[in-house]
């Protein structure tokens, strides 16, 4: 889409740098959210149609009694989604094999990485593979997808409204937020979310305000068409009873994050493991969905999603050391089956198996506690609820969002106590491991931030302390002939050669790019002198800060400068000396 900074409407609502800036920018949100709204209704529709004929209806939810298919050809339908989904990406998107497989990664990617900037069709057509993925029975969330089509139509507003590139970034998230809580019935949760889940250990606090208009406005408007029910429809008043439940509940934040480690691990080894394969990319996608087909056969639950965690709630989760074994091993399955999905394919999101998986790890907890200790866990149910939050909250570091997301997709925020110090737990615990691949740190480590920390921490060191100690520049008289020059630089690597004269007076350089286009004419070699040569500089003072120099390396298009003190040459300074710098005192911050 072009930028049509010309359009009345742009005129209108671009929402410019100024006391208005904010206000603007937050309508536009609210615009952006209702067209994420409404991308997110058509992509439930889609999905619900496919999953009817293809994993509920053919397949029979793996189920070979209620299937249409043979029993033997089950495994096949997840094999020709991830067929039809891989010969899709590899013809219409082929730059995006390898880069974030996850829909929110990919909206991470674009905000820190790229302006903000989303190809246009790229947000559009991993929304259609995620619908072939999920609906023929892949182990994938729906809110990668909507992540990046909420993320995509932000970029694409900013676009037609010719905006900067913060406010362009800042309605990435908001779209993101849209999609999120348009989604997942979670207007809170999924504006709280997208400022998180960008780093590891921060939020995007610019981005708080039009994330929570977009998330709102999305919201209203898919559930104008789908109802407004939680997810996870009707379930038993939650509660904890007291500091002993407290400790149990911290206990099972201790054993998510052995579980979050393993589950990340197996991730990103799968997914370096299918692109290592020399295979065209569509078969890759479509052995993987085979092999989600065989997992499924083998362990048909993988596939309840939802449903079945809120059975789970409702007391389902069995009884007995039997029981927990069982959920352990669906789990695993289920670490398995998504690993495979969205690690090979990569289409899907992360955030709803995990979500499953920190639900079942939780029962699992819930229920081998209250059959060695009964009085001490009256509701294992309460566990799946918790550990929903706890897992999700560790493998994302986003534990504030989640708590209030998971909290939204119950409608019960009784348990918001444990699940706060589950996930807390667990993100002290998870070592900074993360399943998002393109997450940072802080925003000391963002480029999106770079251009507001380089001024103060270019400030703290001086040219002076750049200076080498021993070695002098090599320097020429302005009378200095081309073929002195070429014998005297012959054994040097300098890009500049500073010009003195006779009282050592800094004269200009000498620019060994600009030297190239004379130096091997022998013709030349004792007619063309130093003067001839000369480009002017102003050079560097030794007691200047390293942002003023920074300024003066980029003011002349230099990639070298001459250090004066005095009005004399000291030494010289690469520009990439400054940039060295930098990033060393970057990386002290995060």
């Amino acid at each position: 889409m072009a930028r049509l900074s010309g359009n009345p409407l742009s005129r209108l609502l671009r929402p410019a740098s100024g006391p208005g800036e904010m206000g603007r920018l937050v309508a536009v949100a609210a615009f952006v959210g209702v067209l994420a709204g409404l991308a997110s209704s058509l992509f439930r529709s889609a999905l619900r149609a496919l999953t009817a004929f293809a994993a509920d209806g053919l397949a029979g939810g793996f189920d070979p009694s209620a299937a249409t298919l043979p029993g033997w050809a089950l495994f096949l339908v997840p094999g020709v989604g991830g067929l039809l989904t891989g010969l899709l990406i590899q013809k219409a998107i082929p730059g995006s094999v390898g880069r974030a497989a996850d829909g929110t990664d990919a909206a991470i990617d674009a905000f820190h990485n790229h302006g903000g900037l989303v190809r246009p069709r790229v947000p559009f057509l991993k929304g259609v593979t995620s619908i072939v993925t999920i609906g023929t029975g892949g182990s994938a969330g729906v809110e990668g997808p909507m992540s990046q089509v909420g993320s995509g139509i932000g970029a694409l507003v900013g676009r037609f409204l010719g905006v900067t590139e913060r406010q362009r970034r800042i309605l990435g998230i908001a779209g993101m937020a849209a999609g999120l809580g348009a989604i997942f019935k979670a207007p809170l949760g999924g504006a709280l979310t997208s400022v998180e889940v960008l780093y590891k250990s921060d939020f995007e606090s610019d981005a708080v305000m039009p994330a929570i208009v977009a998330s709102v406005a999305g919201y209203a408007t898919f559930c104008a068409v789908d109802g407004y029910a939680p997810i996870l429809g009707l379930l038993p008043r939650f509660a904890f009873h007291g500091p002993l439940e407290i400790l149990l509940y911290a206990a099972m934040g201790a054993m998510m994050a052995v579980a979050s480690r393993l589950f990340i691990r197996l991730f990103r080894r799968t997914r370096e493991l299918s692109l290592a394969w020399n295979l065209p990319f569509w078969a890759k996608s479509a052995l993987a969905g085979c092999a989600v087909g065989l997992v499924a056969l083998a362990v048909p639950q993988i596939a309840g999603s939802w449903e079945l965690l809120a059975g789970m709630m409702r007391g389902g989760t069995g009884s007995g050391w039997r029981a927990a074994a069982f959920l352990l091993a669906l789990a695993a399955a289920k670490m398995a089956a998504t690993a495979l999905t969205v690690g090979v394919t990569q289409s899907g999101g992360l955030f709803g198996p995990s979500l499953f998986v920190g639900g079942v790890l939780g029962g699992a907890f819930g229920t081998a506690v209250h059959a060695l200790w009964p009085a001490a866990v009256p509701q294992p149910g309460a566990y799946v609820f918790v550990g929903m939050g706890a897992f999700f909250a560790g493998v994302a570091h986003a534990p504030i969002a989640v708590a209030v997301m998971v909290c939204e997709l119950a409608g019960d925020y009784g348990l918001l106590a444990p699940l706060m110090v589950a996930s807390v737990v667990h993100v002290v615990l998870a070592r900074r491991e993360s399943i998002y691949l393109h997450q940072v740190p802080n925003k000391f480590a963002s480029p999106a931030h770079r251009h507001e920390l380089q001024r103060d921490i270019l400030r703290e060191s001086t040219v002076r302390s750049l200076l080498p100690g021993t070695s002098a520049p090599v320097c020429f008289p302005p009378e200095a002939t081309l073929a002195e020059i070429r014998r005297a630089i012959s054994g040097t690597s300098e890009e500049i050669f500073p010009v003195v004269d006779g009282s050592g007076a800094f004269a200009g350089v000498l620019d060994v790019h600009e030297l190239r286009k004379a130096i091997f004419d022998d013709s030349l070699a004792d007619w063309v002198i130093a003067q001839d040569m000369l480009r002017p500089s102003a050079g560097l003072s030794p007691d200047m800060d390293l942002h003023v120099a920074l300024q003066r390396f980029l003011a002349e298009n230099a990639s070298q400068m001459a250090v004066l003190e005095g009005g004399k040459v000291v030494g010289t300074l690469h520009q990439r000396d400054l940039i060295a710098v930098y990033e060393e005192k970057s990386r002290s911050y995060t």
